[in-house]
C-alpha cells in the first residue's frame, strides 16, 4: 500500500463511520486532490462532504474551524503545508488554542493535512519544512514518514477532540 492509498483508505473509513467527517480544500473533489488522496470520495460521499474550495486558504480554514466549533469534523487539505501560512491566524489562534482558552468547553476536532518539505520540481514556496514552527502552538503534530504507522494514525486522528496537524514528507506521495 502506498502513502497515497493509506491516506485515501483512512479518510474513506472515517467518512463511512461518521457522517460528521467532511473533507475540504483546493481540488479535493472533482480533481480528486493534488496528489490523488481524495480519489473516489466525491463520488461516494457527494459535494456536501467533499468540498472543493477556491484558492483562499484563510477562507476555507476559517470555515473549517467554525464547522468544528459546531460539531463537524473537518479534514482540511492544503496542497502543501507551506500554504497553511496564509491561514496561520485561524490555525493558531482559533483551532489550536480554543479548547484550552474555553477550559475544555469547546472542542475543535479538526485535522489539517498536507505534504511538507522539498521535492523535485517545486519552488521555494512549496518546499519548506514547517512542523517544528507549529509545535510551539499546537497539541499534536505528526510528521509521517513511516507507512505502517500512517494507517492507524489516520484512523485515530478524527476521533480526537483536539486540533491536529499532519505533515507528510512530500516525496512520499510520489510512490
Amino acid at each position: 500500500m502506498t502513502v497515497r492509498e493509506a491516506l485515501n483508505s483512512s479518510l474513506d473509513e472515517e467518512m463511512s463511520a461518521d457522517p460528521k467527517v467532511c473533507l475540504m480544500g483546493e481540488e479535493v473533489g472533482e480533481y480528486q486532490g493534488a496528489y490523488k488522496i481524495s480519489k473516489g470520495l466525491l463520488e461516494k460521499y457527494g459535494p456536501d462532504r467533499v468540498l472543493d474550495t477556491p484558492i483562499t486558504e484563510a477562507g476555507f480554514t476559517g470555515i473549517a474551524v467554525g464547522a468544528a466549533y459546531h460539531g463537524l469534523k473537518p479534514v482540511v487539505e492544503f496542497m502543501t503545508i507551506n500554504f497553511s501560512l496564509q491561514a496561520i491566524d485561524h490555525i493558531i489562534n482559533s483551532a489550536a488554542k480554543t479548547y484550552y482558552m474555553s477550559a475544555g468547553q469547546i472542542s475543535v476536532p479538526i485535522v489539517f493535512r498536507g505534504p511538507n518539505g522539498a521535492a523535485a520540481g517545486v519552488g521555494a514556496q512549496h518546499s519548506q519544512v514547517w512542523q517544528h514552527r507549529f509545535s510551539v502552538f499546537v497539541i499534536h503534530i505528526y510528521p509521517v514518514h513511516l507507512l505502517f504507522l500512517l494507517i492507524s494514525l489516520c484512523y485515530s486522528l478524527l476521533r480526537s477532540c483536539s486540533f491536529i496537524l499532519v505533515a507528510c514528507y512530500m516525496p512520499l506521495f510520489l510512490f
